[in-house]
């Protein structure tokens, strides 16, 4: 399956039942737009180092046991104004 064109839903499930990994899956995003965007250029802000952190500080706490939900806060300019809560649903 390539990732990159997979549901949410189905990703959820994969990271879910520990098939693929956040970092997996991100990487396989930033490879697409590394890919594409310089054809398109549709993504005006591409931050792949910040992205592979926060994916792989997800996948620390999924062996930890700890569901994480992640909210996001976006500006409607400017990526200096975005934001970011996470919320611990829970263990186990």
């Amino acid at each position: 399956m390539d990732l990159c064109f997979a549901s949410a839903k189905q990703l959820a499930r994969l990271i879910r039942t520990r098939k693929v990994s956040a970092t997996e899956v991100m990487r396989a995003f930033i490879a697409q737009v590394e890919r594409v965007n310089p054809k398109v250029n549709a993504i005006v802000t591409f931050l792949p180092e910040q992205a592979l952190k926060e994916a792989k500080a997800l996948d620390e706490q999924r062996v930890l046991g700890r569901h994480v939900v992640l909210v996001d806060q976006r500006a409607e300019r400017g990526a200096d104004a975005l934001g970011r809560d996470e919320v611990l649903v829970g263990d186990g």
